[in-house]
């Protein structure tokens, strides 16, 4: 797993659990992030582990949707 495998799996995790399950985990500092770099034997893509997940939060539709909306306005401004 490189870096940025590692950063695209989060945002991914993340985003799954915030738009699609409708809740998050609300203390996602490198302590709470398990990453095997190397995967089984060395031979894989690598794993990610989220842990403690002792405070996650609940989101509603109507929050999700705003949230969502406000991401693709700010996509919307950056311009390459």
């Amino acid at each position: 797993m490189t870096g940025k495998r590692l950063l695209v799996t989060l945002a991914q995790a993340w985003g799954a659990q915030f738009f699609q399950m409708r809740m998050f985990h609300a203390d996602p500092h490198p302590g709470n992030i398990c990453v095997d770099w190397k995967g089984l034997n060395g031979r894989g893509r690598g794993a990610v582990g989220l842990l403690d997940w002792g405070q996650v939060k609940f989101v509603s539709d109507k929050l999700a949707l705003d949230f969502a909306h406000m991401v693709e306005a700010i996509n919307s401004q950056q311009q390459c």
